[in-house]
C-alpha cells in the first residue's frame, strides 16, 4: 500500500493571482532563466492551466495511475497575507471535503486555513471535522505566522481534542509568501506543549533539513514528509538515494511519503513513486542499500501512525 500524505486539489481561483505570479517566477528562475524578462502572463497560461482541475477528478486519476492507494488533500490559505482569492476559503474546504467523501477509499481531506482568521477559522476547522468528515488540519506558516505563535494554539488544542493530525509546511517559499516563518525550530515548542498531538512537518524542512531532522528525532509525535524530494531524484538519482538512506537511518519510523501533487512531479509522478517503491533494487545501482521493510514503513506504515489509522 502507498499513502501520499501531501496532495493538492488545485483550481486557479483557489489562490490569488499574486501567488500564481510568484509561482511562475520561481519556475522561471529554477527551470528556464531568461533575459530579457519573460512574458509573465503568457507563461502563467502555460504553467497554470495544466494544474487547474475543475472537478478534482484529475487528482484521483493521477494518484491511481501512479500506483498511489490513498492521498491526503491539503487546501492552502494565503488570503490574510496577500488577498483572498475568488473562491472563499470556506468554499475551498467544502469542495475538498466533498471530493474526499466521493472517494473515501482514495482520498482524505484536511482542513486548510490561516489561524490569523481567528474564531471564524476555528469554527471552520470544527465544522470541517465534525460535519464534513475532514480528518486533519493543514497549516502554512509562510502565510504570515510562526507555528509556535499563540494564535495557533487554540487550533492545536482543538486538533488534540478531535484526535486529528496537523500537517504544517516547513521550509522556504517564494515572494509574496514569507520564507522566514517556515523555519523548523519553532516546531519544537509545539512538540513540547502538545505531546499527544500527531504532527507532520512537510518537505523535511528544506533547506533547513538538518534542523527539521533534529526536531523530529527528539519528539515522539513529530513526523516529516519527503514531498519535494523529486527535484533531487530527477537531478541526480544517486544523490537522492544517498539522502533517503541518511533520512531513514535517523528517522526510520518518522519519515512519511509525500509528492506535493499536483504542484509536484505532475507528468513524472509515477516515475517518482516507482523510484521510491523500487529503492531496494534501484538503490543498489548507486551503492545504496534499502530493505523492503523500511520502504514499506516509508510508503504506508509510518503514515498510518501519523494519520491515526493504525
Amino acid at each position: 500500500m502507498i499513502i501520499d500524505v501531501h496532495n493538492h486539489f488545485v483550481q486557479r481561483n483557489f489562490i490569488s493571482e499574486d501567488w500564481w505570479t510568484g509561482w511562475v517566477k520561481r519556475r522561471i528562475a529554477r527551470d528556464a532563466p531568461t533575459l530579457p524578462p519573460p512574458d509573465l502572463e503568457k507563461l502563467k497560461k502555460e504553467f497554470v492551466t495544466p494544474v487547474h482541475d475543475a472537478t478534482g477528478e484529475r487528482v484521483v486519476s493521477g494518484l491511481e495511475a501512479a500506483g498511489i492507494d490513498m492521498g491526503v488533500l491539503l487546501p492552502l490559505d494565503f488570503g490574510m497575507l496577500i488577498r483572498d482569492p475568488e473562491t472563499s476559503i470556506v468554499e475551498q474546504n467544502r469542495r475538498n471535503a466533498e471530493l474526499a467523501r466521493k472517494y473515501p477509499h482514495r482520498l482524505i481531506a484536511f482542513v486548510g486555513l490561516d489561524p490569523n482568521r481567528g474564531q471564524s477559522a476555528l469554527d471552520l476547522f470544527e465544522t470541517g471535522v465534525k460535519e464534513w468528515g475532514m480528518r486533519g488540519l493543514k497549516l502554512h506558516p509562510c502565510a504570515g505566522f510562526y507555528v509556535n505563535d499563540k494564535c495557533v494554539y487554540p487550533f492545536y488544542e482543538l486538533a488534540q481534542d478531535l484526535n486529528v493530525t496537523v500537517l504544517t509546511h516547513l521550509g522556504t517559499e517564494f515572494p509574496p509568501i514569507r520564507a522566514k516563518y517556515g523555519q523548523p525550530v519553532f516546531l519544537d515548542d509545539v512538540g513540547c506543549d502538545f505531546p499527544r498531538l500527531r504532527i507532520i512537518g512537510a518537505h523535511v524542512g528544506s533547506p533547513w533539513d538538518t534542523e527539521a531532522i533534529k526536531i523530529a528525532s527528539i519528539h515522539d509525535n513529530i513526523y516529516l514528509d519527503i514531498a519535494g524530494r523529486h527535484f533531487m531524484l530527477f537531478a541526480n538519482a544517486g544523490d537522492f538515494y544517498r539522502n533517503l538512506r541518511m533520512l531513514l537511518d535517523i528517522l526510520p519510523y518518522k519519515l512519511v511519503f509525500g509528492t506535493d501533487y499536483e504542484f509536484g512531479p505532475r507528468e513524472r509522478l509515477k516515475e517518482y513513486v516507482d523510484a521510491v517503491r523500487e529503492a531496494p533494487r534501484r538503490g543498489r545501482e548507486h551503492g545504496v542499500n534499502f530493505t523492503e521493510e523500511e520502504i514499506d514503513l516509508l510508503l504506508s506504515g509510518n503514515a498510518k501512525r501519523a494519520l491515526g489509522m493504525d
